[in-house]
Order: C-alpha cells, then structure tokens, then sequence
C-alpha cells in the first residue's frame, strides 16, 4: 500500500489538488514544505498496489437496475422515457433473452400478448401469471 500526499493551495477549490509527494517516508518532511509554501489543505491517500478486481464492478453494474411493478405486481425491467420509468418491452424473443442472461439468474423473460418483458423471478411467486 502506498501513501501519497495532495495539497492544495489557499484560496482554491478543494477539487485543485496538487500532487506533492508518492514517497511515504517523506510526507512529514514534504507537509512542512506544502504548509510553508503556500498550501493549506493537505491530504494523505493509502493507494492499494493489488491488481484491479473488476469482478467487483462488473457485479455493482447490475445491482442497481431500474425495475417497475405492473399492475399484477410483477416487477419487470424500466427505462426512462420522457422523465418516467416505463417498463421495457421486447418484440423479439432473442433480444429478450440476450437482456435476460445480460442481467442473471435472478431474471427470466415472459410474454404477455404480443411483447416479451424481461422479469424478476421473485415478483413471480407473489403475482398470478397471466
């Protein structure tokens, strides 16, 4: 883990950050300067030198998905459309199933009438199907 020190210099946003030092044993030494210099804001972030975990993100994408309940409370896929949540339809079967295994196992596709939704299969043990 490394340490590097940010300062920022009086009279500027906190978003101006200037980099002062990437050498930890130096931080001491180098926030007496900053602060004499001309610089009132110090901060030291720890840096983790690991490799990148992007299973992390890649899961974060899909926990917050925007859903809405229809009438029979089943809670399907939304988007917005002209400031509102709407649900999403599909018109073809494959377009539906790609969104479907995109989302997860906590998702399936259902046809009501002509268009397919893309479901939250919790919301269809409460609903009746239709």
């Amino acid at each position: 883990m490394n340490k590097i020190l940010f300062a920022v210099r009086v009279g500027e946003p906190d978003y101006a950050e200037h980099l002062i030092t990437e050498v930890a044993a130096r931080i001491p030494a180098a926030s007496k300067w900053a602060l004499a210099n001309g610089f009132d804001r110090l901060r030291v972030a720890e840096i983790d030198d690991g490799p990148p975990d992007f299973t992390k993100v890649l899961n974060a994408a899909h926990l917050n998905v925007p859903t809405v309940t229809l009438r029979d409370g089943t809670v399907v896929l939304a988007k917005l459309y002209k400031g509102e949540l709407c649900a999403v339809t599909y018109s073809n079967r494959t377009q539906a199933f790609t969104k479907e295994t995109e989302l997860g196992e906590a998702w399936t596709v259902q046809r009501r009438g002509r268009p397919f939704y893309v479901v939250q299969r919790a919301s269809l043990r409460k609903s009746r199907v239709v």
